[in-house]
């Protein structure tokens, strides 16, 4: 576990708190996401040393236009004052996870060495929405060098069902 993650889980789960109470979770959730590109973006000017704390928040909170609410305003104001702003990735990952568990669901990444047929996955989706029995998010990726099958991330899992990694055990196993 990251120290960086020890740092934004109580930040995540506050505001996800904050958030369920306002019944506003969609909204923290596209904010946390969009607030971790801004801070990605601006690397340069936030670790500039002349730039005041209070100068950088509204800055920051200027960027999001009228689309923030004074709770969020607040969030920028608390991580510019206790420099936190190189964790708000980790805060909206931390977020998102409560989020997901919060909505019965399950991020999924399928990593294919080829594109699949949406009847594919489909029915992959549909094994695992039945395995976990949570809504299930997919994302697609191609890596060529997978040659065939498919390696599936989920949460913390990872079921390896490629050419590549059964060749991978094969010569583990004939090393013994």
């Amino acid at each position: 576990m990251s120290i960086h993650y020890s740092i934004a889980k109580p930040y995540a789960t506050a505001i996800f708190e904050l958030a369920k109470a306002q019944d506003s979770l969609y909204h923290w959730n596209d904010f946390l996401a969009t607030l971790a590109d801004v801070v990605a973006e601006c690397k340069g000017i936030i670790s500039h040393p002349e730039l005041s704390g209070e100068t950088l928040a509204d800055t920051i909170i200027a960027a999001f236009k009228q689309d923030i609410i004074p709770e969020q305003a607040n969030l920028v104001r608390l991580l510019v004052s206790n420099k936190r702003l190189n964790i708000c990735k980790t805060i909206a990952s931390c977020f998102e996870t409560l989020f997901n568990e919060d909505k019965q669901a399950v991020k999924v990444n399928i990593c294919s060495a080829k594109p699949l047929a949406k009847k594919d996955l489909e029915a992959i989706k549909s094994a695992l929405t039945n395995q976990t029995h949570k809504f299930v998010e997919v994302e697609t990726s191609e890596d060529p060098s997978l040659i065939g099958g498919m390696l599936i991330r989920m949460g913390d899992k990872v079921i390896d069902g490629s050419l590549k990694g059964q060749l991978q055990r094969l010569r583990e196993h004939l090393k013994q």
